[in-house]
């Protein structure tokens, strides 16, 4: 399919970023693989009144629009453009920039990034964001990613047989084809599956730990523990979390499905993990709550069982690491999940390098879905 007669917009007041959303929203909704995210959640996300993260990237979402069909040219008479389709303009891609205002490097995130299976679609895409945010002083993207990289970032390459689990982006198998000569390669990583019976059942010799570990209460990685949540999450390619995004990233999981631990020496914190049930296959079947019948349906929803989990986050104090305290907390993570009769808890995406994917691989954990960053600068 090919497109003409582009109109490009970038939503200004609440009315248009409704129209943004319904828009973003038709370009995936055909594909029955993707999981949209709370439909709700995004609409205030775009509020500037109600986050106040999101408020200071001053997120401008933005969409294009064009004709599909090919333009025939007559070659009698005036040249008049006809096409073979529809008759009105369809989404032809949508994307929430984020320039992060942390950053010095004149750097934004592409949040969220949809797109038709077609290149020049992309380019006009991306070349009206350029234009937009040059004013803004931002000369470089990254992404996709989700509105915070510490939710999810990067171009699905493959497993499109395997449901992505909650907070991993989706993307149509044409779209990196249609990413490829436009965008740059920066960084790949893989999502990881621990079968949870076969994975307790693995013998991995639990090292003497120096840790007592206590339940995790969620709100404290926002204050003493924020540190320990920078250490897990530490990322070249992103500023590092400060208060305001941990509350964002709480505050978009739902703190009440969220269940973790702490490993404690001498009454120090040393370590952590934080686990969720995945609802990923509810929103998918409810197409994010979008309709008012189904978002009720997924409050009524809210507590029953569900098959798999999401080991969210997790890590070590980098003078605690290699004494048997990683292994503890990932133990105590998959008790609890055989405890709530997860099938399968996902770990990442994560550097195959990263130390977490040693441990891992002690527990047979499987890499799947792999997630590609990209960057584009003009």
């Amino acid at each position: 399919m090919s497109y003409f007669n582009y109109w490009h917009y970038r939503a200004n007041g609440r009315w248009q970023q409704y129209t943004f959303l319904r828009k973003w929203f038709n370009l995936y909704a055909s594909d029955k693989r993707w999981t949209p995210a709370p439909y709700h959640k995004l609409s205030q996300a775009l509020n500037p009144r109600v986050d106040s993260h999101l408020a200071r990237l001053h997120p401008a979402a933005i969409w294009s629009e064009a004709m599909p069909g090919k333009p025939i040219t007559h070659t009698s008479g005036p040249n008049v453009n006809q096409q073979t389709g529809p008759i009105f303009e369809v989404p032809t891609g949508a994307v929430v920039v984020l320039p992060d205002e942390r950053r010095r490097d004149q750097t934004a995130h592409l949040g969220l990034l949809h797109n038709v299976n077609d290149r020049d679609s992309l380019r006009r895409l991306l070349n009206f964001v350029a234009e937009t945010m040059a004013d803004e002083s931002v000369f470089r993207y990254l992404g996709p990613t989700h509105l915070s990289p510490y939710l999810g970032y990067g171009l699905l390459l493959d497993s499109w047989d395997k449901q992505p689990p909650l907070h991993t982006l989706y993307n149509p198998p044409y779209l990196p084809e249609v990413v490829d000569r436009v965008l740059r390669p920066v960084e790949q990583r893989r999502l990881y599956y621990l079968a949870v019976t076969d994975a307790l059942s693995t013998a991995v010799a639990l090292q003497p730990s120096p840790a007592q570990l206590i339940p995790l209460d969620p709100t404290r990685l926002t204050t003493d523990l924020l540190p320990l949540l920078q250490t897990a999450t530490a990322n070249r390619h992103f500023p590092p979390i400060d208060a305001l995004e941990a509350q964002f990233l709480l505050d978009w999981c739902d703190g009440g499905s969220l269940t973790g631990w702490v490993a404690q020496v001498d009454g120090l914190p040393v370590g952590f993990v934080l686990l969720q049930p995945d609802y990923a296959p509810r929103l998918r079947r409810a197409r994010g709550g979008r309709n008012l019948l189904w978002r009720l349906w997924l409050r009524g929803m809210q507590n029953r069982p569900v098959s798999n989990g999401r080991l969210l986050f997790g890590g070590v104090s980098s003078d605690w690491q290699h004494k048997g305290i990683g292994t503890q907390l990932l133990q105590q993570a998959l008790t609890f999940a055989a405890e709530q009769k997860w099938q399968t808890l996902t770990v990442g995406p994560l550097l195959e390098k990263a130390t977490a994917v040693t441990l891992l691989q002690k527990f047979h954990a499987t890499a799947e879905q792999t997630y590609q960053l990209y960057e584009f600068s003009f």
